[in-house]
C-alpha cells in the first residue's frame, strides 16, 4: 500500500472520500466536518482531536481507530465498525447510531448517557473512564464504585448521585451540580471537588477558606454564613442563592461570578475584585452596588481618551 500523506490538521471539510482507503492515516486534528467518509477504511487511523461534526461515517471501518478527543456531534455512525476503537474524551452527543453500529458495550452505554441522560440510572461499578459526559443528566444516578477516571463531567447534573466508592481521579467537574451527592472515604476525587461536596453538604458555615481556589465551582445555594473567604479565588463560580451573610470576602476574586439572589447582609467585600464586561461579567444581587461595598473593578473603562 502506498504511503499516505500526513493529513494531521488538514482542512477536509465537505470532501468526498467515500470508500477511500485511509487505513493507518494520520488525521489527528483534521477538520472533516460534513465530509463523506461512508464506507471508508479507517483501520487504525489516527483521528485524535479531529472534527467529525455532521460527517457521514455510515458503514465506515474504524476498527482500532484512535478517536480520543474527537468531536463527533451530528456524525452518522450507522453500520460503522468501531470495534476496539479508542473513544476516551470523544464527544458523541447527537451522533446517529443503529443496531448495526459495532462498538463495545462501554461506548454504547456512554452514548446512551450522553444522548438520553441517566437520571436515576443504576450504574454501580460501571466503566465510564474517559467518557465525555459534559452536561449529562445523571441526577440521582447510582454510581457507587463506578470508574469515572478522566471523565468529562463539566456542567453535568450529579445532584443526589451516589458516588460512594467511585473513582473520579482526573475527572473534569467544572460547573457540575454536586448538590446532595453521596460520597465516602473510598470516593477518590481531587481535594478541590471533595471540598465543594462538603461545602454543599453544609460544612461551610464559619469555615476558614482563606485563599482557597474554587474556580468554576457550582456552589448554588451553598450556606457560607460567617465563613472566611479572604483572598479566595472564586472566578466563574455559581453562587446564586448562596447565603454569604457576615462572610469575609476581603480581597477575594469574584471575576465572572454569578451572585444573583445571594444574601450578602453584613458581608465584608472590601477590595474584592469583579468584572463588568465580557461574555459573563460578575452579576450581583438586585440592589447591591459593588462600589459601595468597597469592591474593585478589574476592567474599569479608561476615561483618559
Amino acid at each position: 500500500m502506498a504511503r499516505l500523506p500526513d493529513l494531521a490538521g488538514a482542512d477536509l471539510r465537505r470532501v468526498r472520500l467515500r470508500e477511500a482507503n485511509l487505513a493507518q492515516a494520520n488525521l489527528a486534528g483534521a477538520k472533516l466536518g460534513r465530509a463523506d467518509l461512508s464506507g471508508a477504511n479507517l483501520y487504525r487511523a489516527d483521528l485524535r482531536g479531529a472534527n467529525l461534526s455532521d460527517t457521514d461515517l455510515r458503514g465506515a471501518g474504524l476498527f482500532e481507530a484512535d478517536l480520543r478527543g474527537a468531536y463527533l456531534e451530528g456524525a452518522d455512525l450507522r453500520r460503522a465498525d468501531l470495534g476496539q476503537a479508542r473513544l476516551e474524551g470523544a464527544d458523541l452527543r447527537g451522533t446517529r447510531i443503529d443496531g448495526d453500529t459495532a462498538w463495545s458495550a462501554k461506548w454504547r452505554q456512554v452514548w446512551q448517557l450522553a444522548n438520553e441522560g441517566g437520571a436515576g440510572a443504576a450504574l454501580s461499578g460501571a466503566d465510564l473512564a474517559g467518557a465525555h459526559l459534559q452536561g449529562a443528566d445523571l441526577r440521582g444516578a447510582g454510581l457507587a464504585s463506578a470508574d469515572l477516571r478522566g471523565a468529562d463531567l463539566r456542567g453535568a447534573c450529579l445532584a443526589s448521585a451516589d458516588l460512594r466508592g467511585a473513582d473520579l481521579e482526573g475527572a473534569h467537574l467544572s460547573e457540575s451540580d454536586l448538590r446532595g451527592t453521596l460520597t465516602d472515604a473510598a470516593t477518590r476525587m481531587s481535594p478541590r471537588w471533595r471540598l465543594v461536596c462538603a461545602l454543599l453538604a453544609g460544612a461551610g458555615v464559619g469555615r476558614d477558606l482563606r485563599g482557597v481556589p474554587l474556580t468554576y465551582a457550582n456552589l448554588r445555594g451553598v450556606d457560607l454564613r460567617g465563613a472566611d473567604l479572604g483572598g479566595a479565588i472564586l472566578t466563574r463560580c455559581d453562587l446564586r442563592e448562596a447565603n454569604l451573610a457576615r462572610t469575609r470576602l476581603h480581597g477575594a476574586d469574584l471575576s465572572y461570578v454569578d451572585l444573583r439572589d445571594a444574601i450578602l447582609d453584613g458581608a465584608d467585600c472590601t477590595e474584592a475584585v469583579y468584572t463588568q464586561s465580557g461574555w459573563r461579567p460578575t452579576r450581583f444581587p438586585e440592589g447591591v452596588d459593588p462600589r459601595a461595598q468597597g469592591m474593585l473593578c478589574l476592567d474599569e473603562p479608561n476615561d483618559d481618551g
